[in-house]
């Protein structure tokens, strides 16, 4: 029983060692094939790096088929060099140019698409609501402006997710499905003896289509990009509180029930996007 495990234990060093020695041959053999591109025997190259190409790691694979698609197109054979740059791309779809890369290899990359297909991404967030009155309504004196509405802002949560389509180079077809909270504060002094204050707190339910378009390279990490498109939120809960203080502060603080003011807005709200960045 000792013999086998020893056996066994030798034959793995041994095929080890094997695996190392033709990784390292391999990598001497891609540096050899580098030379012989330099001093222009370019029959000589593929013959020597084909069948190597197995025993590369994946960095020296990259290395290897710029090499053959630098190669081939120096011998005005694309088919060859079409193949490896797919071999290239499949291996590294973010390959980007190197300043050693000609001219021609870099016209054939750009034949190729190589933005994601599809790409899926959640997010959460918050917001801040910003409210604009259009029109005031009342008994008081609503041109007196001591008495028009005053708002101010709450942080609300808003989660969701989104799906990219690519449509053609650089743009995709966005669609983006998320819940929104809104949140602010509505204060009033009607009256000269008491504050209101009004805190309304809103669910909706969100959907966005876009069209994105990104310029510059594919796998930059900052690149400028438009978007184009529309979103519909439907309004699925809205609760208000009011918060009565008396300004000689003979009573405390008034705080009435919470209550859903839902049938006072729109529940459908649509509008268009249009943003840059």
């Amino acid at each position: 029983m000792k013999n086998k495990i020893t056996y066994c234990f030798l034959l793995l060093v041994f095929v080890s060692f094997q695996m190392y020695s033709q990784e390292n041959n391999c990598e001497t053999i891609l540096k050899d094939s580098e030379q012989l591109y330099e001093e222009g025997l370019l029959e000589t190259v593929p013959i020597q790096l084909i069948k190597c190409l197995p025993g590369l790691t994946n960095e020296s694979k990259i290395a290897a088929y710029s090499l053959l698609v630098h190669t081939y197109l120096y011998e005005d054979n694309r088919p060859e060099a079409k193949f490896y740059m797919k071999k290239l791309l499949t291996l590294k779809p973010e390959y980007q140019p190197t300043p050693l890369d000609k001219k021609e290899f870099i016209d054939l990359l750009n034949e190729y698409n190589n933005d994601p297909r599809l790409t899926l991404s959640a997010f959460v967030g918050s917001n801040l609501s910003s409210i604009e009155v259009l029109n005031v309504f009342g008994v008081h004196d609503i041109n007196n402006e001591q008495f028009m509405p005053n708002y101010t802002q709450r942080i609300a949560l808003d989660f969701g997710a989104a799906a990219d389509v690519n449509l053609f180079h650089n743009a995709y077809l966005s669609g983006e499905f998320e819940y929104t909270q809104l949140s602010f504060d509505y204060n009033s002094e009607l009256y000269d003896f008491s504050k209101l204050r009004f805190t309304e707190s809103q669910d909706h339910i969100m959907a966005r289509v876009n069209l994105v378009y990104f310029l510059g390279a594919t796998m930059n990490r900052l690149r400028p990009s438009f978007k184009v498109g529309g979103s519909c939120g439907w309004l699925i809960n809205s609760d208000s509180e009011f918060q009565r203080e008396y300004l000689d502060l003979s009573q405390g603080i008034v705080s009435g029930s919470e209550e859903n003011v839902g049938n006072t807005k729109n529940a459908l709200n649509y509008w268009a996007n249009f943003s840059g960045g």
